[in-house]
């Protein structure tokens, strides 16, 4: 029989002897409580795995299809940079809340081999970021304008298990993993400014060892035993973190072992058994909001806590945030504030009118967008198709429309206004239930100590 922790836990109870004289009745209700204690027991170790699990599958998923499957459209094999060319839109379904702000450009890494060298162009004052996130989507580093001013330089990337000294003229940046999501953000400034930002993305250089660590197993977020399996390779393809290692121990008895995909193999049935009842409450319970993870910074706006793209040992926040916003930035880079009600409280939808009004002096260094999304039922949210194909508002929108006092009022609802003088500020909403991202990259001072108030979303009609 498997040496776990749920077994050793029932057999010592086993082996108790009852006291002379205990009635049939005071014997039934003790193994009844000692039953439901066990399951209970059992149940919050699950929870506790799912949740630490939920982010590293994610992020692994992604990884998974983007370099493992075939050879199609989308396909960016590892240690490969590549670029998206034109701006996200409501067809694009790879990654949850996209913006509609910035150019992407992208490589995943495997650093098992050796290091890799980055060389990037001059962005003068153009807003750029990189951030190398490790397989639980912390931002391991987060270099951009507001870290590193815009000229060019050369990143020598390794990993923290790797000797040796970068070559001349590059800059140092070593890694506590093998796996790591390199993503760059380039600013766009409008439609006719993209062909600028791909002379910056051609500009750009990855030279990198070769190397084959391919997939045995494949991500499922349905079925237990594929979920631990996938999670566990993922896991064990890198560096155990020295914050996790007591914390795997107590979990190995529900199946969570870097590096031991058939671990469900071992698990007893009763074991296996709570998994699969498990496994789909466990996916509603992250979608159901809490507000021990959000911080009001406005009538109906919400925003991340302090330690957002940096969540250390706050599993529970960085599975929340890997659901509702994969390869967030961490907080000083950019303020995400979203909403799902109006600013008396009630539920936004395309049913309805509503009008935001844009504060001239609101505190960014960097740009503002605000995103609509179409929420789908899985928690996840994506763009929402209009005839005007747009997506986003922001300070770079032309032709908005600024009151005399330099705010700009934003129009949010599904079909255009009646007046022609609104339907420059018109963001097109759903039909039904949608929610609201504000991002503010650069924030300011006033921002970051949660002192600057936002403006909530008034429902007119």
């Amino acid at each position: 029989m498997p040496d776990h922790r749920f077994n050793r836990f029932s057999q010592r109870r086993k082996c108790l002897q009852w006291p002379l004289g205990l009635g049939a009745t005071a014997v039934a209700g003790s193994v009844a409580w000692g039953q439901a204690h066990r399951e209970e027991s059992l149940d919050a170790a699950i929870k506790q795995a799912y949740v630490y699990a939920f982010a590293v599958h994610d992020l692994a998923r992604v990884r998974w299809r983007a370099t493992a499957v075939g050879s199609g459209v989308g396909r960016l094999p590892v240690n490969t940079l590549g670029h998206a060319r034109q701006l996200l839109t409501a067809r694009d379904r790879g990654v949850t809340r996209p913006n509609n702000d910035t150019l992407y450009s992208s490589a995943w890494l495997d650093l098992s081999a050796g290091p890799v060298l980055l060389t990037l162009p001059a962005f003068a004052e153009r807003y750029w970021s990189l951030a190398c996130m490790d397989p639980f989507t912390d931002n391991e580093a987060c270099l951009s304008r507001r870290t590193s001013g815009g000229g060019a330089r050369t990143l020598w990337i390794a990993s923290q298990r790797w000797s040796g000294e970068p070559p001349a003229g590059a800059e140092p940046l070593r890694l506590p993993c093998d796996d790591v999501w390199m993503l760059a953000r380039i600013l766009v400034d409008g439609p006719d400014d993209i062909p600028a930002v791909r002379a910056l993305q051609d500009a750009m250089r990855l030279r990198a060892p070769q190397v084959s660590r391919p997939w045995i197993t494949r991500p499922d977020e349905q079925d237990p035993q594929r979920f631990l399996a996938f999670v566990n390779e993922a896991l064990g393809r890198n560096p155990v973190l020295a914050r996790d290692t007591e914390l795997l121990d107590r979990l190995k008895f529900v199946g969570l072992s870097p590096g031991e995909p058939d671990s469900w193999s071992r698990l007893d049935a009763p074991v296996q058994s709570a998994w699969q009842r498990l496994l789909p409450v466990l996916r509603q319970s992250l979608q159901t909001p809490d507000p021990a993870y959000r911080r009001l910074i406005g009538p109906g706006w919400m925003s991340g806590l302090d330690h957002i793209g940096r969540f250390g040992g706050d599993h529970a926040y960085r599975a929340r945030i890997a659901l509702g916003g994969l390869g967030a930035l961490p907080r000083e880079e950019a303020i995400y504030a979203s909403a799902y009600i109006d600013s008396h409280g009630a539920r936004l939808s395309g049913s309805a009118s509503y009008r935001l009004r844009v504060p001239a002096d609101l505190p960014v260094s960097g740009f503002w967008s605000l995103s609509m999304y179409q929420d789908m039922p899985d928690g996840r949210a994506f763009f929402v198709e209009n005839p005007m194909q747009r997506y986003t508002v922001g300070d770079r929108t032309p032709g908005l429309h600024r009151d005399t006092d330099g705010s700009v009022t934003i129009v949010l609802q599904a079909h255009a206004p009646a007046l022609r003088s609104e339907r420059s500020n018109w963001l097109p909403a759903p039909e039904g239930l949608f929610s609201l991202s504000w991002r503010l990259y650069e924030p300011g001072l006033a921002l970051l100590e949660r002192r600057y108030v936002l403006p909530g979303v008034e429902r007119v009609a």
